[in-house]
């Protein structure tokens, strides 16, 4: 008689063939037959598939593993790691794309998780600004002038500061100088990356007095000296 053999390919294989071929009516067709005319023990062979993964992400971050973009290729059914990095000043989201809907990311409110890779799929990684740092000003001293900039800024922001001498008064820096562009300049900005308590320095002016006589004869002034700004000089 002619036996009617199926092989069944699981989903994540190919069929190849059918060994040995000797009575088989297809040896390349996965439902065929064989001639029993005696005794035999035939083996069904099976390729696995290759299927590919593509990765991106929103701003504020990128997918560290496997890499962005892609796509990578990957047994069909291999289980893969992927990795979400934010950057400075965001935090991961989720992941959204064809491998989530499809159930194959085992979790995807995880930065770091897997997905089955049974099938092509593409995953991104999405990113949110997570913190709003406070930034503070101070003087030194106090009546050397009135800073001006503090508050509350999305995180990455380049704040403006100035440093608003009295008229008696020289602006020297900002200290820290961390994140500042120019820490010598009254006017300037800071990345706002952290909450930041900036100090301007100030330094009061100073003035030469010179006095004379005249004629010299006339006799002997003093008060000759150097003040500070807005001293009485005597």
């Amino acid at each position: 008689t002619n036996a009617t053999i199926h092989a069944n390919t699981s989903s994540c294989y190919t069929f190849v063939n059918w060994t040995p071929t000797e009575g088989v009516a297809n040896s390349s067709a996965e439902n065929t037959t064989v001639y029993m005319n005696k005794s035999r023990s035939l083996t069904a062979n099976y390729a696995v598939k290759s299927v590919t993964l593509s990765t991106s992400s929103t701003t504020g971050g990128n997918v560290s593993t496997p890499g962005e973009s892609g796509p990578y290729t990957y047994n069909c059914g291999q289980v893969v790691t992927i990795n979400a990095t934010p950057d400075t000043c965001y935090s991961f989201v989720n992941w959204t794309g064809t491998g989530v809907d499809a159930g194959k990311v085992a979790n995807p409110n995880a930065a770091s998780t897997t997905i089955t890779t049974d099938a092509n799929y593409s995953v991104q990684a999405n990113f949110v600004i997570s913190r709003t740092p406070t930034l503070t000003l101070a003087a030194d001293p106090a009546e050397g002038g009135t800073p001006t900039g503090a508050g509350t800024f999305n995180c990455g922001v380049s704040a403006p500061i100035q440093a608003n001498m009295n008229t008696c008064y020289d602006f020297v820096n900002w200290t820290p100088a961390d994140g500042i562009a120019n820490p010598s300049a009254a006017n300037t900005t800071v990345s706002m990356t952290t909450n930041r308590s900036l100090t301007a320095h100030y330094t009061i002016k100073r003035f030469t007095l010179s006095v004379s006589a005249s004629p010299a004869a006339g006799g002997n002034p003093t008060g000759a000296g150097t003040y500070n700004c807005s001293q009485n000089a005597s």
